[in-house]
């Protein structure tokens, strides 16, 4: 009887460490479900970003164009990140007409430190974008290394009917999320990687942190949910 118990009690622990392993894997950086917009954790200006808090998630109209998390090194509220897991839900309810329509990320991977920009030197760095375009279709990560190197944006096209957009429709509630670290940037949509770039910058991110934009190209839109993690955190749902 000893040794069941003893047995019993050896594998409730072998349990306890497996779990203890998993759950310390990494972790939650940021997260903000847009329930108020009483906080130092975003540039709140909806007059110049057109972005405000209502019933639980963040709006704008297809004036809105860049939501930033707030981005001054001296200031305690600061949320910058150089290499992370990020997502976001997103719903489109409505749109304006434009050859590019929808919501995306956007992240800088800066070159200059923050001692030269202090000497007065321009910020310099490669601009990072992950999109879903409406037109296309089509989930797409681009930005300015790709236009120095003459390479092509990398474009995964969705199945038709993916993503149903406002006012003729009920809008599909969808996630955009990235993982970027040096060497590699992994595109997700609702939890499944659907980009694999290796051909970025082995320091990526490593000089400076940047800030995270939630960006929007003619839409209505609605984001809520949004998620900052350590690049190893299972963000993703991923086996």
């Amino acid at each position: 009887m000893k040794k069941v118990i003893s047995l019993f009690v050896c594998l409730i622990m072998i349990a306890a460490m497996a779990i203890s392993s998993v759950s310390a894997a990494g972790q939650i950086l940021f997260k903000d479900e847009f329930n108020s917009m009483d906080n130092n954790d975003w540039i709140w200006d909806p007059e110049a970003t057109h972005f405000v808090v209502d019933n639980g998630v963040l709006k704008g109209d297809d004036t809105a164009r860049v939501h930033q998390t707030e981005y001054r090194p001296d200031y305690d509220g600061i949320r910058l990140w150089d290499y992370f897991s990020c997502k976001v839900d997103v719903r489109i309810t409505d749109y304006a007409d434009s050859t590019s329509m929808g919501p995306g990320l956007w992240f800088r991977d800066y070159d200059s430190t923050y001692q030269q920009k202090a000497d007065g030197e321009p910020d310099a760095g490669e601009i990072w974008y992950y999109d879903y375009d409406c037109v296309s279709n089509s989930l797409i990560l681009s930005g300015d290394y790709f236009t120095a190197n003459n390479l092509e944006p990398v474009k995964y096209v969705l199945p038709e009917g993916t993503v149903k957009i406002g006012p003729d429709e009920k809008p599909t509630t969808f996630s955009l999320g990235w993982r970027i670290q040096p060497g590699k940037i992994e595109c997700y949509f609702n939890d499944q990687k659907v980009i694999t770039y290796t051909n970025v910058p082995m320091d990526l991110g490593m000089t400076r942190p940047s800030p995270i934009l939630l960006v929007n190209h003619s839409c209505y839109i609605e984001f809520d949910n949004f998620i900052v993690a350590t690049v190893d955190y299972n963000l993703f749902n991923e086996t």
